[in-house]
Parts: structure tokens; sequence; C-alpha cells
């Protein structure tokens, strides 16, 4: 009886002890991913940053940018940084601008892109970026509007 009681709780503590590990721990390694986003010259505030990777096989990684255009990526809601490997990057950001007038029974708005078209799809940015194994903390993504 009393071998059988120890090996219960030999269970449960070994069962326990699964469910204790770090958040995300089954999920594939990520490094530090950080970088700033200017446009111009100028910090671009609130732009979705999103890295899709050149080859299969692999999570892209996604960011918001602050108001001094900084940015870091997170591959998984439970961990931060993005996967080692090299990806294609674009940058979006909308503004919305009320127009006269209402729709469906609420402000008529427009939105309109506040970063330059070219960079919100991967296929036209010419944004590329290598995470390496050790991580990166310097990405400049330089964006221009002309």
């Amino acid at each position: 009886m009393r071998l059988a009681s120890l090996l219960v709780v030999s269970l449960f503590c070994a069962l326990l002890a699964l469910g204790c590990g770090s958040p995300g721990g089954h999920l594939p390694k990520t490094v530090p991913a950080a970088g700033v986003v200017t446009l111009d010259g100028k910090p671009v505030d609130g732009a979705q940053v999103v890295i899709v990777p050149v080859g299969d096989g692999k999570n892209g990684a996604d960011a918001v940018t602050n108001a001094s255009g900084h940015f870091s990526l997170r591959a998984y809601p439970e961990k931060d940084g993005a996967i080692p490997g090299e990806y294609k990057v674009q940058v979006s950001k909308t503004v919305a601008t009320k127009l006269p007038g209402q729709v469906d029974g609420g402000d008529a708005v427009r939105f309109d892109f506040a970063v330059p078209k070219q960079y919100t799809t991967v296929d036209k940015s010419g944004l590329k970026v290598t995470i390496p194994e050790a991580g990166i903390k310097d990405i400049k993504l330089e964006l221009t509007s002309k």
C-alpha cells in the first residue's frame, strides 16, 4: 500500500514538473530582434512591422513601433524575439481621416497610407533582414517617400 502511494505521489510530482515549464518552452528558439523604422530620416510611430520567412519551415514575426520608431519583434505571443533566418519585410501604417456625414449610422472615415504604399507588401517593399543566431538589436528600416 505504501509503495502504491509513493508511486502515485511520484507520478503526480513528475506531471506537475512538466506543466511548470517556461511559457513557450515547446516553441522553436527565438532570439532578440529589434530595430527602428524611419521615413525620410524621421521616426515612424505606430507602424506595423512584419517579417516573412524567405524559405519555408519557420514563422515570421511582427511588432508595432513606438513614438521613437523603435520596435521589438515577437514570433509567438508566449515568447519574445524572432527565429534566426532570412526574411522579407513589410512596414505599414494607416491613418483615419474623418469625412463629413455618416455611413451606416457612424462617422464617415477614409483610411490613407501613412507610409508609401510600396512598403506595405513583402513582394514590393524591397526590405530584407537577416536575424543571426545571436540576435540583432539594430535593424534599420529606412523608408523614403521618394
